[in-house]
């Protein structure tokens, strides 16, 4: 699947890449053209599928490997670049800062990749394979089914190709 955002759709973004596992290399600040790209493993939280497990509900994910792609980036800045990572690190959000007019990508070591948009700025995340990363199973209600997703989804024009 492919999903194009703007600033205002970060939020849908972040449901999709919450806890997408990313290479500690990748979060270097590399802008080529005005586009920053990373390679992202992550759960496909929009396409989730449930069951009746007892008196549970249990969650069913697919993996994939996603290109995730800033175009429209003036700058790009790696803050608290010091903090000790072993192995990967783990998407915890992607927002805007209107304050500082950034987009902030924050990972659970605490590292918070700072982007300035231009005005053309958008965010594309495609599917380029299946992964093992985070396919399996949870209890509880987790993520989207497509119809909750398409649903969720309905006025905003996220561009899903």
């Amino acid at each position: 699947m492919r999903y194009r955002f703007d600033k205002k759709q970060l939020h849908l973004l972040s449901i999709l890449t919450f806890d997408a596992s990313l290479e500690p290399v990748d979060l270097d600040t590399r802008l080529t053209n005005n586009q920053l790209e990373l390679t992202v493993e992550r759960r496909t939280f929009e396409s989730v599928k449930r069951s009746k497990w007892l008196f549970w509900n249990r969650t069913s994910y697919l993996g994939k490997t996603a290109e995730l792609r800033f175009i429209g980036v003036s700058q790009a800045q790696l803050t608290n670049i010091n903090t000790e990572i072993s192995g990967n690190d783990f998407i915890k959000d992607i927002s805007l800062n209107e304050t500082a007019n950034k987009v902030e990508l924050r990972t659970t070591s605490g590292r918070t990749l700072q982007l300035t948009p231009t005005d053309n700025f958008k965010v594309e995340l495609e599917d380029i394979r299946d992964s093992n990363f985070g396919k399996g199973t949870s209890f509880g209600k987790h993520g989207f089914t497509e119809s909750e997703w398409n649903e969720l989804t309905a006025n905003e024009e996220i561009n899903a190709m």
